[in-house]
């Protein structure tokens, strides 16, 4: 953030970290772990880019059931090769030989023969088992979620070496030896990926547990030297990230609830930045110091966060309450006289224009009150709580 600006007159951009593997609960990635700081960040920032291997592995195999009928068949013919077909080696050669053939007549669109549509059908049968094995992984692992993510716009992923369609294949058909050395290369490629973020003027860094252990360990061993404005950064990522996943029934949010919610709060969403920087400028910890950034910023949020949102609420109550008060029963203590009398002498209209004056003045000073409520730095996080109540 530029020295002199506020959040809320700049872009805000996240980096999120997370290394939320099992191999006890689907024998892959817990996308229900990694959403929590995903939606998190995407609640709160302009932009927000994802470190994730399983992300990245999961990307690459929605793109590997989306490819076209010429890439699906280029792909099993790469791999064929390697695979008993059944039949002798000329049998196989022959076989490999009129795929080819078939290839090239539908990358040039060209009609197919009979013997052509038979092979065709027979290849796509053999690639729909691998889109089912594909479909029944994402499921597995609960990646549906993270999939509406990603073609939001809003969230990017890092790249990583080895996740394209070519690559998730060979690993399916790989043994744990020989993806081992793929394994050892990702999780290089994911400490120097997460360190440089820490760095990265441009961002601010979230990230979980495991992966705020690998940084404060690159600290202590002064592989890295975190400015005090990374450290800040990094502060302001972890506080909003705590922060947000506190807000009711956000777990079980979706990815299109949280996006909406910040589009229809977005006017409010600057002050409330305004706010989580300044309350995170007074935890002391290093965000990837993890246990006692977590105590502290408990602590922020028990004393600042949670007393200021409930003083908002209290407001918002009183405000409806006189709304609905004024309306059922109209202004109090001013009922126009009624009599004939009072009519010729004009009474009755300077009575029920004191009327209207009373009621407009109740409008105005209700609208007013809302109007200062909604100027709460922390209005923001009080009406996002307020709509994941009522999603759910």
């Amino acid at each position: 953030m530029e020295k002199g600006k506020s959040d809320s007159e700049t872009t805000v951009h996240f980096t999120v970290g997370s290394l939320r593997q099992t191999s006890c609960r689907a024998g892959g990635v817990d996308f229900k772990g990694e959403l929590g700081l995903v939606k998190a960040a995407l609640l709160y920032a302009d932009g927000v880019e994802l470190i994730s291997v399983g992300a990245s592995f999961a990307a690459g195999m929605d793109e590997l059931g989306r490819l076209a009928t010429p890439e699906k068949l280029i792909l099993l013919r790469r791999f064929l090769p390697d695979m008993d077909l059944g039949g002798t080696p000329a049998e196989t050669e022959r076989f490999l030989g009129q795929m080819d053939a078939l290839i090239e007549k539908l990358r040039r669109r060209r009609r197919l023969s009979r013997e052509e549509v038979i092979m065709l059908t027979y290849l796509q049968g053999e690639w729909g088992k691998i889109e089912r094995v594909v479909d029944g992984t994402m499921q597995k692992w609960g990646a549906e979620d993270f999939m509406v993510a990603l073609r939001s716009g809003r969230l990017g992923l890092s790249p990583f070496s080895n996740m394209a369609p070519a690559d998730i294949l060979k690993l399916g058909m790989g043994t744990s030896a020989s993806t081992q050395p793929l394994a050892d290369k990702a999780w290089e490629e994911y400490q120097r990926t997460v360190l440089e973020a820490v760095s990265n003027k441009a961002t601010h860094p979230l990230f979980d547990d495991l992966t705020g252990d690998i940084v404060g360990q690159a600290v202590r061993k002064g592989l890295i030297r975190p400015t005090a404005g990374a450290k800040r950064r990094g502060r302001h990522a972890g506080f909003s990230g705590d922060i947000l996943q506190r807000l009711p029934m956000f777990e079980r949010a979706s990815v299109s609830d949280v996006l909406e919610i910040q589009d229809e709060l977005s006017e409010y969403l600057g002050a409330f930045r305004d706010a989580v920087a300044s309350s995170a400028a007074t935890i002391e910890a290093a965000p990837w110091s993890v246990d006692d950034f977590a105590e502290e910023a408990d602590v922020v949020f028990r004393e600042s966060v949670a007393p200021a949102v409930g003083r908002i609420e209290e407001r918002v109550e009183r405000d409806r309450d006189l709304r609905e008060l004024t309306l059922r029963y109209g202004p109090p203590l001013l009922a126009a006289p009624s009599s004939i009398g009072a009519f010729l002498g004009g009474q009755w209209a300077l009575g029920g224009l004191a009327v209207l004056a009373a009621g407009l003045s109740t409008v105005a000073a209700a609208r007013s009150s809302r109007t200062r409520v909604e100027q709460e730095r922390l209005y923001f996080y009080y009406r996002a709580g307020k709509r994941l109540r009522l999603r759910r």
